[in-house]
C-alpha cells in the first residue's frame, strides 16, 4: 500500500522533498526574511497537495492574488525586496499549470511582471529579468502541461482505435461465420429438398411399379396375354421414375449455380471490405461453365481458407489463384502470414480434403518463403466432359 502510495503521488512527493530541502539550507544563505521564506515554502507544499478537482481557475487566481499581496507587503522591508521578487517566480508556474484563454489568467501574467519589476531597483537588467524569468516559467510550464495532455489524448484515441479495430475484426468473424453457416444451410436444404422430391415422385412410382410386377406375376401362369399387355404400362412407369430421378439431381444441379464466379468475387469483396486482410483473385473466365460439383468444391476450398487466415494467420495478404489443365483444376491460396512450420490439419480443413479426395483429387499444405501457409487443392475434371478440356477459352484466364 505504501509503494502504491509512492508511485502514485511521486510528483507531490518529489516537489515536497525539493521545498523541504530548499526550506533546510536557505537560513544558511538567507539572513533577512527567513521566516518570509518558510511560509512561502509551505504555501507551495500545500498547493502541491490540493486535490486536482479544486485547482480551478478561480482559485488558482484568488491564492496567487493573496500570495502577491504578502509578498508586496513584505517590500515595505527593504532587505525582504529581493527575496520577495524571486519568490513571484514560482506563481507564474502554477498559473502555467492552469493556463488558459481566460482574460483573467493574461492578466494576472502581466500583472506578476509587473509586479517584480517593481519589486526591484529600476534598471535594464532587473526589467529584462523579470519579463524573462516570469515569462519563461510560465510558458515552460504551460508547454509542459500541453504536451502531457496531448499525449494522454494520444493514448485515449489509440486506446478508442484499438477497441474499434477489435470491434470490427470480430464483426468481420461473425461475418465469415454467417456466411459459412448460410452456405451450409442451403446445401443441407437443397440435399433435403432433393431426398424429399425423389421420395414424394420416385416412390410413389417405384410403389406403383412393384404392385404391378407382383399383379404380372400371379398373371403370367394363367393369362400370359393379358399379362403381356400391361409390361408396356410398368415399363412406362419405370421410365417415369427414372425421369423423377434425373429432375431432382437437375434441380439440385441449379441449387449450385450460386457457387459461380460472383459469389466468389462477392466473398473475398467482403473480407477486403470490412477486414485488415487484402485478398486478390485470380479466377479464368469460364469458371460458371464448369460442373457444379467443380465450382462447389472451389468455393468450400476458398471460403474455409480465408476464413482459417482471418482467425489463426495474421496475415494482411492474401492471393487466391484458381488455374485449370484439359484434366484438372487447381486453387491455390496463399498468404503472408507469420506461419513458420507446416500446421495440423484442424477440422475444416479436413473436411476439405475429405471433399477434394472425394471427387479424385487433393489437398496440400505447405510453408510459403519466406513465411506464411501455402494451400493448393486440385480436383480432376469428370471423364467424358469434353467440352471443359477442348475450350481454351473455358480454361484460360
Amino acid at each position: 500500500m505504501i509503494v502504491a502510495g509512492l508511485r502514485r503521488y511521486r510528483r507531490q512527493w518529489l516537489m515536497t522533498a525539493i521545498l523541504v530541502f530548499i526550506g533546510v539550507i536557505a537560513p544558511r544563505f538567507v539572513h533577512d526574511g527567513t521566516w518570509l521564506l518558510i511560509g512561502y515554502l509551505a504555501v507551495y507544499a500545500a498547493w502541491v497537495w490540493v486535490p486536482e478537482p479544486y485547482r480551478t481557475l478561480r482559485n488558482t487566481l484568488i491564492l496567487t492574488a493573496l500570495s502577491v499581496v504578502g509578498l508586496i507587503w513584505a517590500c515595505a522591508y527593504p532587505g525582504l525586496r529581493t527575496l520577495a521578487a524571486a519568490l513571484i517566480l514560482p506563481y507564474a508556474a502554477i498559473l502555467g499549470g492552469r493556463a488558459s484563454k481566460s482574460n483573467w489568467m493574461l492578466g494576472a501574467v502581466v500583472l506578476l511582471v509587473l509586479i517584480r519589476i517593481a519589486m526591484l531597483p529600476i534598471n535594464v537588467n532587473n526589467i529584462i529579468s523579470a519579463v524573462v524569468g516570469v515569462l519563461g516559467i510560465y510558458w515552460g510550464v504551460y508547454g509542459i502541461r500541453v504536451r502531457r495532455e496531448a499525449q494522454a489524448l494520444d493514448r485515449e484515441r489509440m486506446n478508442e482505435l484499438q477497441s474499434a479495430y477489435h470491434q470490427l475484426q470480430e464483426a468481420h468473424q461473425r461475418l465469415v461465420e454467417t456466411t459459412q453457416e448460410v452456405a451450409e444451410s442451403r446445401a443441407r436444404e437443397a440435399r433435403l429438398e432433393t431426398l424429399a422430391d425423389i421420395h414424394d415422385g420416385v416412390g410413389h412410382r417405384l410403389t406403383s411399379l412393384i404392385i404391378g410386377l407382383e399383379s404380372l406375376d400371379m398373371m403370367l401362369p394363367d393369362d400370359p396375354k393379358t399379362a403381356a399387355v400391361r409390361v408396356p404400362d410398368l415399363v412406362k412407369t419405370a421410365r417415369e421414375a427414372l425421369q423423377d430421378v434425373r429432375q431432382a439431381v437437375q434441380a439440385r444441379s441449379q441449387d449450385v449455380q450460386e457457387f459461380d464466379r460472383g459469389a466468389l468475387e462477392v466473398m473475398i469483396q467482403r473480407v477486403n471490405q470490412y477486414g485488415q486482410t487484402h485478398v486478390e483473385v485470380d479466377v479464368p473466365r469460364g469458371f460458371n461453365h464448369w460442373p457444379a460439383v467443380i465450382r462447389m468444391a472451389l468455393y468450400h476450398v476458398v471460403q474455409e481458407s480465408l476464413t482459417n487466415v482471418l482467425r489463426h494467420a495474421q496475415a494482411d495478404y492474401v492471393t487466391v489463384r484458381v488455374t485449370a489443365t484439359p484434366s484438372m483444376v487447381t486453387v491455390n491460396v496463399r498468404d503472408n502470414g507469420s506461419l513458420a512450420s507446416p500446421p495440423s490439419l484442424g477440422f475444416g480443413l479436413n473436411r476439405l480434403r475429405r471433399r477434394c479426395e472425394a471427387l479424385g483429387g487433393d489437398l496440400t499444405l505447405s510453408v510459403a518463403v519466406p513465411h506464411g501457409l501455402d494451400l493448393q487443392a486440385t480436383l480432376p475434371f469428370p471423364q467424358g466432359v469434353h467440352r471443359y478440356v477442348t475450350d481454351p477459352d473455358l480454361l484460360s484466364g
